[in-house]
C-alpha cells in the first residue's frame, strides 16, 4: 500500500512542473503573439483613408420585388484606392434592406457589412475600402439582390 502512495507523490512534482510550463507557454502565446495580431490596427495611408471622391449605390424603389431586375444600381462598381474608394449605399426603397458581405470572403468589409445592418428607407451605409480585391454582397432578407465592388490600386 505504501508503494502506491509513493508512486502518486513521485509523479505529482513532475506533473505540477509540466502544468506550470504549459500555462506559462500559453500565457506567452496569448500575450505576445496572438493578442497583438488580433488587436493590430491596419495602417492606412491618408489618401486611402480619406478619398477625394465617393461612389453611390442606390437601392431603388421596388428593389424588394424579385421580378424587378434593378435593385442595387449600379450592380457592379469598380473603384480606385486613394481616389473614390468610399462607397455609399442609399436605400431609396420603402422596405428595409442590408448590404451583407457574401460568405467565404475576409477583411474589414466582411466584419462591417453584416446581416444585422438593416437600412430603413432613406438610410445610408458607408464603407471605405482600403485593400484591392473583389467583394460580393447581397441583401439578407432579399438574397436575389446582389452586387459587386471591385477595388483596384491607385496610379
Amino acid at each position: 500500500m505504501k508503494n502506491k502512495s509513493k508512486l502518486g507523490l513521485s509523479t505529482a512534482g513532475p506533473l505540477l512542473a509540466l502544468l506550470i510550463v504549459v500555462s506559462m507557454g500559453t500565457f506567452w502565446y496569448f500575450q505576445f503573439d496572438y493578442m497583438p495580431r488580433v488587436t493590430a490596427k491596419e495602417v492606412v495611408p491618408e489618401n486611402i483613408a480619406n478619398p477625394t471622391e465617393s461612389v453611390t449605390v442606390d437601392i431603388v424603389r421596388g428593389a424588394f420585388n424579385p421580378s424587378q431586375n434593378d435593385n442595387y444600381v449600379p450592380k457592379e462598381i469598380t473603384i480606385v484606392l486613394g481616389k473614390n474608394n468610399k462607397v455609399i449605399w442609399t436605400n431609396s426603397d420603402e422596405v428595409a434592406h442590408t448590404v451583407t458581405a457574401d460568405p467565404g470572403q475576409s477583411g474589414a468589409f466582411v466584419t462591417s457589412a453584416t446581416r444585422s445592418n438593416f437600412m430603413q428607407g432613406g438610410d445610408k451605409y458607408e464603407f471605405v475600402f482600403t485593400q484591392p480585391g473583389t467583394w460580393k454582397y447581397h441583401c439578407e432578407p432579399h438574397p436575389y439582390m446582389k452586387g459587386t465592388v471591385i477595388v483596384t490600386e491607385g496610379q
